[in-house]
């Protein structure tokens, strides 16, 4: 019994690795393809921009980095937004357990205090 289960983790096993070697194999090849096609784009895109006329590179290149330029600002708004959403929400429960933390604590000093001057009570009464 031992042994028929022994065999069928080994057999388990190797499957498992099949399937991972076939996974790892299939991404690095759909990687591969995905760089040649890119790279043909980024060739025929550089050779399309070289026969264009001076002017229209020029307005093309301000255009993509103005497009740039808007959608990293709009990321760093909104970046700073939530930050201060997550500030915000952190200072209504820090004021939220304000209260309750001072009454502990101004209640543990009661306490100290009352022990303390039970202390001085008995030793003034011995």
């Amino acid at each position: 019994m031992k042994a028929r289960k022994s065999r069928n983790v080994k057999i388990i096993a190797v499957i498992a690795l099949i399937v991972v070697l076939c996974t790892v194999g299939a991404l690095l090849w759909g990687g591969v393809i995905l760089v040649r096609m890119l790279w043909q784009q980024l060739q025929e895109l550089v050779h399309t921009v070289s026969a264009m006329d001076t002017v229209i590179i020029i307005a093309l290149i301000s255009g993509t980095i103005t497009v740039l330029g808007l959608i990293v600002n709009s990321a760093i708004s909104m970046r700073m937004k939530n930050s201060e959403f997550r500030y915000r929400r952190k200072d209504i429960l820090r004021r939220k357990l304000e209260g309750p933390y001072t009454q502990f604590v101004n209640m543990l000093f009661d306490m100290v205090r009352k022990k303390e001057d039970a202390e001085l009570l008995y030793l003034w009464m011995m």
